[in-house]
């Protein structure tokens, strides 16, 4: 149960930085087309995809780091790798993909 809790953990870190990163980049750039002048040059997509990426970077790290718990712990009782959280964070991950493809096409 301690590897589910830490994976949860890591999913509320990482929803947080993309949805931070999402936001700022929209704020952004909201500010930029507006008519109002920004007194320094912010790249707006550049912290969104920056912001995004590591929040990806955590979901990848925190299944990984949970996968490996999980192979250790199945050594002493039978346990299936494929379990809720795991999932959630492979569903996240698609979606902060989309969401950092999606800044990327914004910027070409």
């Amino acid at each position: 149960m301690a590897a589910t809790r830490t994976l949860m953990a890591w999913i509320r870190t990482a929803m947080a930085m993309i949805s931070f990163g999402f936001t700022i980049y929209k704020v952004i750039q909201g500010l930029q087309d507006g008519a109002t002048q920004l007194p320094i040059d912010l790249h707006a997509a550049r912290a969104g995809m920056v912001l995004t990426g590591l929040g990806i970077l955590c979901l990848i790290v925190g299944s990984l780091e949970y996968y490996m718990v999980l192979r250790q712990v199945r050594v002493i009782m039978p346990i299936p790798y494929w379990r809720h959280p795991l999932l959630i964070a492979m569903l996240l991950m698609m979606v902060a993909l989309t969401i950092f493809f999606s800044i990327m096409a914004g910027v070409l």
